[in-house]
């Protein structure tokens, strides 16, 4: 897809269309592993993308109403997804099911303490975090750093963003490809 945009900025091409009928298969079977996240996170890339590569206006605002109510009527008609929304936004009303490993991952974060248990010492990470070296790293960190080590990596992330601003920032400086954007020395 970044390839077929970057070098033909025709979007109607043949080579375009292709890839995005190839990234449109791949978000349906992701979609019904069911995969919501990651189908969202293609999309989104996909849709920035083609913004990128020029996309006229009217065309992204007829896209933009068809992703929303495409992922609308994803998560209200599909069981699985509505569970797992409601045991994120209310993980207490079904503690042994839906909501059980956000409320052990409140439990890692809440027993870091300021400078956490000590590096390998994690309690939650042993018994009750199924996903630890995935989904739930940072309250894996939390726990083992405490406050400390937590502030560390929010902070490296939030330099990694910053970087990437400037390096978008300076890029867009020397080449736009939005219509009567201003010029950045």
């Amino acid at each position: 897809m970044a390839q077929a945009t970057s070098q033909n900025r025709n979007l109607l091409s043949q080579n375009t269309i292709i890839n995005l009928a190839l990234v449109a298969i791949m978000s349906i079977l992701i979609l019904k592993q069911p995969n919501l996240s990651v189908t969202m996170i293609i999309g989104a890339m996909s849709f920035l993308m083609l913004v990128v590569a020029g996309l006229p206006r009217y065309l992204m605002l007829g896209i933009m109403p068809v992703m929303g109510l495409v992922l609308y009527r994803e998560i209200t008609h599909n069981e699985y997804q509505m569970k797992r929304i409601t045991g994120w936004l209310n993980p207490w009303k079904d503690p042994l099911e839906t909501g059980y490993n956000l409320i052990q991952s409140y439990y890692a974060i809440g027993s870091g303490g300021l400078f956490g248990v000590g590096l390998g010492n994690s309690i939650q990470k042993l018994y009750y975090l199924p996903f630890q070296h995935t989904d739930f790293i940072f309250s894996v960190i939390c726990e083992e750093w405490g406050f400390i080590g937590a502030s560390i990596v929010i902070g490296m992330f939030g330099l990694l963003a910053w970087r990437g601003f400037t390096i978008a920032w300076r890029w867009m400086a020397r080449w736009s490809p939005f219509e009567n954007s201003p010029k950045i020395r």
